[in-house]
């Protein structure tokens, strides 16, 4: 009977060996295949991230990872997405079945590098289980060129290039939305004040396009530094500019614009040791709540600018 058993032995044993060596190659080639997916996923040319959906924690970063974020490794690991994307609360997920581990919305967000400087980020997200926990898995592409770029265009198309104030459709854009704060509110009143730059053109005519340049650009700075920050200062075109400000009453605009009147009177010291003086004329027209027409209101500035101008005896 020993022998009988030792004999079964054998060739279970014998039997298990073959089972190993046929199994051995598919082993091999499953080894090999998830190995292949590392490399893929290591090596991939976007960022890929793994974090836990429960808190957020970084679990795996790829190369690239670590190079569009310009942190270690083991710096990414351990911290927070939230805090790595500077992600806000709106970024959670609202659709997310457990609201305490929300996912994160797809869409651009702003990576703060360790030298301050910012990079924009298209991210991609999708749930997955990685090591039997559940994490949301993040793809993302460096988007900063693009981002630069629109907001430059949108920059330019908002801006005036010479003085750097807002232009006439931006400007338009903020009295729209002024008056309908105003309407919604009901209290206070909005003043929308003209400016026109009396003698501009003699200035320019005599001394040059420089000149008259520098003369808009300090034109510019006054204004601005006599408004407050909430306030609109805009240049429309040529030497007309446009302040939009929130007010008490009438009175107060007629307060705030005798002060722009008298801060542009001041004469301008330009580069080289030219010193130009020239006037302005100014013309408010005041919006309560009940008013709701921009185009109306511009005009009634226009028409009260070229009445102060016909006043004081000068040519438009």
């Amino acid at each position: 009977m020993a022998h009988s058993s030792d004999a079964a032995q054998s060739a279970d044993a014998a039997g298990g060996g073959e089972n190993v060596r046929r199994e051995l190659p598919v082993l091999t080639r499953c080894f090999q295949a998830k190995r292949r997916e590392h490399v893929l996923v290591e090596q991939a040319p976007h960022m890929i991230i793994v974090y836990a959906l429960r808190d957020g924690v970084i679990r795996y970063a790829n190369t690239a990872a670590t190079l569009l974020l310009g942190r270690d490794l083991t710096e990414l690991l351990g911290s927070n997405i939230f805090e790595v994307l500077a992600i806000g609360e709106g970024a959670a997920d609202p659709t997310e079945t457990d609201p305490n581990e929300p996912g994160l919305l797809p869409g651009e967000y702003a990576a703060k590098m360790p030298d301050g400087a910012t990079h924009y980020l298209d991210v991609r997200s999708a749930p997955v289980v990685h090591q039997g926990e559940r994490c949301g898995h993040v793809v993302a592409w460096d988007v900063t060129a693009r981002v630069n770029r629109e907001r430059d265009l949108i920059r330019r198309a908002s801006y005036d290039e010479l003085t750097g104030l807002p232009n006439a459709a931006h400007a338009y854009v903020y009295l729209e939305q002024s008056l309908r704060r105003l309407e919604r509110s009901g209290t206070g009143c909005v003043a929308v004040i003209l400016i026109d730059l009396d003698g501009f053109k003699q200035v320019n005519d005599t001394h040059g396009h420089q000149v008259g340049d520098s003369l808009l650009q300090e034109t510019a700075c006054r204004i601005r530094s006599t408004t407050r920050d909430s306030d609109l200062a805009a240049r429309l075109h040529g030497d007309e500019f446009l302040v939009v400000q929130s007010v008490a009453n009438p009175i107060h605009a007629a307060y705030v614009s005798e002060r722009l009147r008298t801060t542009l009177a001041n004469p301008i010291d330009i580069d080289g040791g030219l010193v130009v003086k020239v006037s302005a004329s100014v013309g408010v027209a005041v919006a309560d709540p009940g008013t709701t027409d921009p185009h109306h209101l511009l005009q009634y500035a226009d028409h009260r600018m070229y009445t102060d101008k016909q006043r004081r005896g000068i040519e438009r």
